[in-house]
């Protein structure tokens, strides 16, 4: 599917004419009435396919290349803003933060890392925040591809290793 039948598509999705898109996006109607009348992009300005881009809010790979027809090509499955961003590294970063938050919404960091449930193996009890500590540092190594998700192993405080499975 190319730019024009692409951009008509949209327009449509939108119930927008040549007239609307040009006021919405500060294009002239002149632009985008010789986007629609051409099989290609090639003399279309980059500033005037990222203002397309950013109004329909799809990448410019799916505006630019024929074989995309997924407008959800490029974009992350679930976008997040900065501050959200911000959020995660601070619950990463902070177990007490993540203990509250994770009693807030009822979840039990002893014995469940999303839905996988998790044993660990000590030769002693745990104390509830080296439970925590060990699942969160088992999930980072997951993430970072160091351990495979089956076993991981850590020392504790106390010396001795733990193990979950």
């Amino acid at each position: 599917m190319n730019l024009r039948l692409k951009l008509e598509m949209l327009m449509n999705e939108k119930g927008l004419t040549k007239a609307q898109l040009s006021k919405d996006t500060n294009l002239p109607y002149t632009t985008i009435d010789s986007i629609l009348k051409r099989d290609t992009f090639e003399k279309v300005k980059l500033s005037t396919l990222q203002t397309l881009k950013q109004y329909f809010n799809v990448s410019l790979d799916y505006l630019m290349d024929d074989n995309v027809q997924d407008k959800n090509y490029g974009k992350p499955q679930l976008p997040i803003t900065y501050r959200e961003q911000q959020l995660i590294v601070a619950y990463r970063n902070n177990l007490e933060l993540q203990m509250a938050i994770d009693k807030l919404l009822g979840l039990d960091p002893d014995t469940e890392f999303g839905s996988e449930s998790v044993e660990i193996f000590t030769s002693r009890e745990l104390t509830k925040k080296e439970r925590a500590d060990m699942l969160r540092s088992r999930a980072d190594a997951i993430e970072k591809g160091n351990v495979s998700s089956m076993t991981y192993e850590k020392p504790t405080s106390g010396g001795e290793t733990a193990t979950a499975v």
